[in-house]
């Protein structure tokens, strides 16, 4: 656990996120970081679909409104 906290003080998360997935296992939810961004960006613009079969997508699927976020007050 130092290991990956001293890994995030130098600003090596994904490094960090790998120590945490080897002591968690499959405990621990990891999504590659290009594949969230990835996923972002097609919320953002409206592109991302949804279906039961294939989950997110570019191309199966629902469609999703556009959204940029939550903007409301988190207290």
């Amino acid at each position: 656990m130092q290991e990956a906290k001293k890994l995030l003080d130098e600003k090596k998360e994904g490094e960090a996120k790998k120590v945490w997935k080897d002591i968690f296992g499959k405990n621990f939810p990891a999504i590659d970081d290009n594949e969230a961004k990835a996923f972002s960006d097609l919320l953002s613009s409206g592109s991302l679909k949804y279906s039961t079969t294939a989950g997110l997508s570019a191309s199966v699927g629902s469609a999703m409104a556009a959204s940029k976020g939550f903007y409301g007050d988190i207290f």
